[in-house]
């Protein structure tokens, strides 16, 4: 897997190419869909448009399912994590 709930995500791959680059939050496991393999549920901050594999039931939405394999987890430091730097005094 490449992702877990509550993982920041960019999207690497699409059906038909849109949403590609896209930062969506993991929210929760789905399991398999459509041949794709296993899915998770994801939300975006804009709509953008959704569709099943077989490219029936078009619509805008902020949730979609989307292949692990298509998202790449977002990393950096946690918000709570505090960052100190080591920088010293001038003598």
């Amino acid at each position: 897997m490449n992702c877990k709930p509550g993982d920041l995500a960019i999207v690497i791959k699409s059906l038909k190419g849109r949403g590609v680059g896209a930062i969506v939050e993991v929210v929760k496991a789905h399991g398999d869909w459509g041949g794709l393999g296993f899915c998770w549920v994801v939300n975006s901050p804009r709509p953008m448009m959704t569709a099943r594999p077989d490219g029936t039931n078009k619509r805008l939405s902020t949730l979609h399912l989307a292949p692990d394999d298509w998202l790449r987890p977002v990393s950096g430091l946690p918000v709570n994590d505090e960052v100190t730097d080591d920088i010293k005094e001038p003598a």
